[in-house]
């Protein structure tokens, strides 16, 4: 769920952003609490440079909701209920099998390695002459998985020949349940939270 940082280049000198980002001026607003000047947005050359800032109000806001230390916010606009307080941790996991360019038979499985917690696994797979994406069902999970676990997946690959292989991360244990076919890959699980994809890994199935 986290964006990307801008790619190289696209931020302003330092210097630059101590110019047009002042910085705090150690005025007590009155409350106890330092007076800051808000960060805007500048699209010179068609680039948006955004400038983060942390505020106390941000932090407390962090223990309230139980972060044991405080996390990267978005700014979504409006007040600072408004901040969106995102856990970035990284990658979800890795498929390890299969690599890309394998061979697999019709019916294999899908070998996950889980880094973050809190999720369940999805295999989806992508005929690529046929088009369309098919949720496999046939490994369902009582509990998210572990982090460090390795989750085999079992996948049915049927009669087509060139197929996509893609692993999604939800923490919804409903995700894509009693869907054959989706025409794309959900971003978002029924009720607007994240979901993570692994994949494509290109396979080719062997048929007898």
């Amino acid at each position: 769920g986290c964006r990307p940082h801008p790619p190289p280049g696209t931020l302003p000198h330092p210097l630059e952003n101590a110019t047009r980002f002042p910085q705090p001026t150690g005025h007590d607003d009155g409350g106890g609490r330092e007076s800051r000047t808000n960060p805007k947005l500048s699209t010179e050359t068609g680039q948006v440079h955004v400038a983060l800032f942390v505020s106390g109000e941000v932090q407390a806001r962090s223990q309230f909701l139980g972060f044991p230390v405080q996390l990267p916010e978005e700014r979504l606009g409006g007040g600072l209920a408004d901040f969106a307080l995102l856990r970035c941790g990284g990658k979800v996991g890795q498929i390890l099998a299969p690599r890309e360019g394998d061979v697999v038979v019709p019916e294999d499985k899908v070998e996950v390695q889980v880094l973050r917690r809190g999720f369940y696994l999805t295999a989806v797979l992508h005929p690529v002459s046929n088009g369309g994406y098919f949720p496999q069902h046939l490994s369902p999970a009582p509990a998210p998985a572990e982090p460090g676990s390795e989750v085999f997946l079992a996948v049915d690959y049927g009669n087509a020949i060139h197929f996509q292989v893609y692993v999604g991360f939800s923490a919804d244990p409903q995700f894509l349940s009693g869907q054959d076919e989706v025409d794309t890959l959900p971003v978002q699980d029924a009720v607007g939270r994240t979901v993570h994809w692994l994949g494509p890994i290109n396979v080719r199935v062997h048929n007898s």
